[in-house]
């Protein structure tokens, strides 16, 4: 069967969307969102609410391949309501959260954990490019992380790429991200962190987030980061910032260091100066999407084996954090469907990316993580 679509942002050209009839237990998938508190995904519920009265998607294949957990069923089953034929896959080196694999199987929503794509989609939505080799979409991709950012920016696409990672909205999600890290810290070691001094190695989106929450429970913090200008803004502030290639005295400041927090985008960037030894009696954690502690680390001396510490938890980001950032990653397949962009390599729309910045802000007046001012500065500012 084949459905037609004309969108009346479209050309005279017909957008043909194959459909595989399956019927989906949606009763099943609603268990998914009676186990959050709705006030952290209003986004996700209006994206529904659009989905279920219009259906702008009936017919459009999708190859949607994050990191699956339970969030991730809450963002599938827009797609689902809209009407497209999802496969839902996962991102290679992170295993799937069990709960969410039992949901969509028992909704029969197709479930594919490998990357041997044998048949057409219209639409990838990609985490860390690992869908870059895979037989080119008929309309895009669209991208949620800065690794996959990297790969695709490199890349001699022959079709559209847009990535919500380039984007000012991203900044929620790694004050989101880094809050999830800390929280899993506390509780795979079972210690209190309350005034412990942290290292925190990259002061990005993720590290930055991870200062937010350690600020609620500790001011010894230190930031390790190469770019001058941050640390000199972060000395001015009042927080401790030294410049990564101060190798010395950085090992200085591990002598009496709790814990040394990894958040640089950068594979085995701690092997490259340090020794497994400098870091005796320090926990250690990963919030990086590759091992960021290298070779001459042990995985059972890292918490959660080197892989992302947050995933270690049931809430790998701070749901009301991820929340808009999942819906602009669903919601920008419009921009394919209508043809707003050409082959090649597109950043999330800024004016589309300060829209959500300010819902966010109506929606979660006062957080505790993220205030008026920064909001304002964050708009404002380019990051």
């Amino acid at each position: 069967m084949t459905t037609t679509i004309l969108s009346k942002n479209t050309s005279k050209k017909a957008i043909n969307f194959s459909v595989e009839k399956r019927k989906i237990n949606f009763s099943v998938l609603e268990e998914a969102y009676n186990q959050y508190n709705k006030q952290n995904v209003p986004f996700l519920l209006k994206l529904r609410k659009e989905m279920r009265e219009k259906k702008p998607y009936a017919g459009l294949k999708i190859f949607h391949n994050i990191p699956l957990t339970m969030e991730t069923v809450l963002k599938v089953i827009p797609l689902i309501e809209g009407g497209a034929d999802v496969t839902v896959s996962n991102m290679t080196g992170m295993p799937p959260q069990e709960k969410a694999l039992d949901i969509l199987k028992r909704a029969n929503v197709k479930v594919q954990l490998s990357h041997d794509i044998k048949e057409r989609y219209d639409v990838y939505l990609d985490c860390g490019a690992e869908l870059v080799n895979a037989p080119a979409p008929k309309l895009g991709t669209i991208e949620l992380t800065g690794t996959g950012t990297i790969v695709y920016k490199k890349t001699n696409l022959s079709y559209s790429v847009i990535s919500v990672d380039d984007s000012k909205i991203k900044f929620l999600e790694g004050i989101g991200t880094g809050d999830s890290g800390v929280k899993a810290i506390t509780e795979l070691t079972g210690k209190p962190i309350n005034n412990k001094k942290f290292l925190v190695f990259g002061y990005g989106k993720i590290g930055n987030g991870v200062v937010k929450s350690l600020l609620q429970h500790t001011k010894n913090v230190v930031v390790i980061d190469t770019n001058s200008k941050l640390i000199d803004s972060l000395n001015s502030s009042g927080i401790k910032a030294i410049n990564a290639n101060k190798i010395s005295l950085i090992k200085k400041e591990l002598t009496d260091t709790f814990c040394a927090i990894t958040s640089t985008a950068v594979k085995g960037c701690i092997s490259k100066n340090f020794d497994s030894k400098d870091f005796n009696n320090i926990i250690l954690a990963n919030l990086g999407a590759e091992d960021e502690f290298g070779n001459k680390f042990k995985q059972e001396n890292v918490l959660n084996k080197k892989f992302p510490v947050n995933f270690a938890i049931k809430e790998p980001t701070t749901l009301r954090f991820l929340d808009p950032v999942f819906y602009a990653h669903n919601k920008a397949i419009d921009l394919l469907i209508n043809n707003k962009t050409k082959p090649g390599y597109h950043p999330y729309p800024e004016k589309r990316s300060i829209e959500l910045i300010k819902q966010w802000q109506e929606f979660h007046p006062n957080d505790p993580l993220f205030s008026s001012k920064e909001i304002s500065k964050l708009i404002n500012k380019q990051y």
